[in-house]
């Protein structure tokens, strides 16, 4: 079968775009699918308490486990609280917020670094108000690049 130079002319035409469309297209749809993908859970990241109970008005100290082989970086909320900390009423964690003086972020890095395979330690001595009253408290680290964060649960007694 032999093409006139009109039907090669018109099988350009209309080839030549796909060609070069498709791939792009294809390209650009992985491109976006892994840009809008969510960010993976917090795996290997831990956090823990000293104790699964605390006493009224008893320091609160947290630690954060990195058993990844990456550091990771846990945002710095100054003068809120070190962590996101939610008490549970009526079924429903609802947040508690408090703030430390303002001097005492002076100097403080945006974000807290965990080195990988190591762990950091930080507590509530500047924000009492936080676990002043008894229930259930759940606190939650806000690892920057992970759309689940690790969370623990702990009981303030009277």
């Amino acid at each position: 079968m032999k093409l006139s130079y009109s039907a090669k002319a018109r099988l350009a035409k209309y080839l030549i775009p796909l060609i070069v469309v498709v791939p792009c297209v294809l390209v650009g749809y992985r491109a976006t699918q892994t840009i809008l993908a969510a960010p993976p859970a917090a795996e290997g990241i831990g956090i823990s308490t000293d104790q699964a109970q605390y006493k009224v008005g008893q320091d609160v100290t947290v630690t954060l486990s990195n058993a990844t082989a990456h550091n990771v970086f846990v945002s710095n909320n100054c003068p809120g609280a070190p962590l996101a900390v939610y008490r549970l009423e009526n079924n429903t964690w609802v947040s508690v917020h408090a703030a430390a003086n303002a001097s005492k972020c002076a100097g403080e890095p945006l974000d807290y670094e965990i080195p990988a395979d190591r762990s950091i330690k930080t507590d509530y001595r500047y924000w009492p108000s936080v676990f002043s009253q008894p229930g259930h408290y759940r606190i939650v680290a806000n690892v920057e690049a992970f759309s689940q964060w690790p969370s623990v649960d702990l009981e303030v007694v009277k």
